[in-house]
Parts: structure tokens; sequence; C-alpha cells
């Protein structure tokens, strides 16, 4: 599972980019069910759950990799997803009910794109 950390691009956002308060509620928090897809590398295509509080990706499913990065007040995403030795970058924009970016992996030598859609 060489892209294991891809998705989480998905709500798919780095560190300091986003100026959110981990406290404050946003009309991005909840849950969300993101789709990753490889355009160039041999990374897989995946579709997770991230759950969003804050502003903030608070869980990848169940904690498969750390993110940084946020979510700001107008829906730009920019996110950094780890994962042990592998990183991935992810930015895009959500609009209350779904969302698309790209991402881009070094370390895995792979990227894409990813779309989200808001979980009922």
């Amino acid at each position: 599972m060489r892209l294991g950390i891809a998705l989480v691009a998905a709500a798919s956002v780095t560190a300091g980019l986003c100026p959110v308060e981990a406290a404050t509620t946003t009309k991005y928090d909840g849950s969300w069910s993101v789709e990753v897809v490889t355009r160039q590398g041999v990374c897989n295509t995946y579709k997770w759950r991230v759950e969003v509080g804050g502003g903030r990706i608070t869980s990848v499913e169940d904690n498969m990799a750390s993110a940084l990065g946020g979510i700001d007040p107008h829906g730009r995403v920019a996110v950094t997803l780890t994962r042990g030795p592998a990183a991935l970058s992810v930015h895009g924009a959500l609009s209350e009910q779904s969302g698309a970016g790209n991402w881009v992996s070094q370390s895995l030598a792979c990227s894409g794109d990813w779309r989200a859609e808001r979980r009922q």
C-alpha cells in the first residue's frame, strides 16, 4: 500500500499556511469522503474518510496518517500528510458540500488529484 498516505489528500492542507485556530468551529468541520486518484507514478487510487474539526484535519481513516495545516475561512486547503518516511502535500479548495484539488509526494514519486464530498 504505497500510497496509504495519499488520501489524506485529499480534504484533504502545508503547516502554517492556514491560520485557523484549532478551537474555532468552521463550516468545513465534519466527516468527508475523499477520493485520491494517482495521475503520475505507481501509487494507487483510494477513497478514505477524513474528519475535520476547527478547520483542521483531525483524523484520516482510523489515524493512518498525521496531518499538518488546514482549511482557511475561504475554503482553501493546504495540508501536509505524513506516514512514516512518506509525505504528501495537498492543495485545493472546499465548498460547504464538496471540494477538489491536487496532491504531490516527492518521497513516493507520485502525484494526482483528489475530490471530496461531505458525508451525511
